[in-house]
């Protein structure tokens, strides 16, 4: 399992309702710094949804009548949310993203 102390499950289990996952989210406290240590590691961590309303940024997100600050809880998982695969994913691919964000990415 993930044991790095700045990174944080989202998905909490035992509400006995099973989630149905596109990608697996994790809260990092320095996202920009781990997907740029995971490209150069060739270790497969997304940064999807960038902003409230992905990919619009700026006045595209006033544009589209988003107003900044009217969703903080949207705006901080845009900071922080990254995502690991979960589909066709090999035991070594585990192994190999575990250790990683265990070892690598502080």
């Amino acid at each position: 399992g993930i044991t790095n102390p700045w990174l944080r499950h989202l998905i909490v289990r035992g509400s006995g309702e099973l989630p149905v996952l596109a990608r697996y989210p994790l809260f990092a406290e320095q996202k920009n710094e781990l997907l740029e240590a995971a490209e150069a590691a060739n270790v497969e961590v997304a940064g999807w949804y960038s902003t409230p309303v992905h990919p619009l940024e700026g006045e595209e997100l006033r544009s589209a009548g988003y107003a900044p600050g009217c969703c903080p809880d949207a705006e901080t998982a845009a900071r922080h949310v990254v995502t690991l695969p979960i589909h066709s994913v090999r035991e070594r691919d585990i192994e190999r993203i575990l250790r990683f964000l265990n070892g690598v990415y502080r």
